[in-house]
């Protein structure tokens, strides 16, 4: 079994009306790289969302995990534009995806899985 997550940042419009597209872009390639510290296949999905294959010896509930851990990592990192620092966090949905399942439906349940998380997380986290 594969486990797709859902990937999206929170706030990032926020990100980019207050310090432009280019630290914009800048956090979503810090977060690219955060991701790819977990050594599975991670993919743009589009905008500020992307999509990571677990292998198959993951559970969801390790993929869980690991994602809470890096967030709070994440979260915890200040980043900076000019003199100014902020941090970001991001939300996530996991999905479970067998053979023979249909791939839209499995990616709109992670998206489902990721906003739930995203209402959860937005109410723990504050300041960001």
């Amino acid at each position: 079994m594969d486990y797709p997550h859902f990937f999206r940042r929170n706030h990032f419009k926020q990100v980019n009306d207050t310090y432009g597209h280019i630290v914009g872009d800048k956090v979503l390639l810090f977060i690219a790289n955060q991701l790819k510290t977990m050594r599975e296949h991670v993919v743009r999905y589009g905008g500020d969302e992307f999509i990571i294959i677990f292998s198959k010896n993951i559970t969801k509930k390790t993929a869980l995990r690991k994602l809470n851990e890096l967030r709070e990592g994440v979260v915890h990192k200040k980043l900076k534009s000019k003199d100014l620092s902020f941090r970001v966090s991001f939300s996530f949905g996991v999905c479970e995806f067998k053979e023979n399942d249909n791939l839209t439906s499995t990616v709109e349940l992670a998206d489902k899985n990721m906003y739930d998380d995203k209402i959860e997380i937005k109410k723990k986290i504050t300041g960001i």
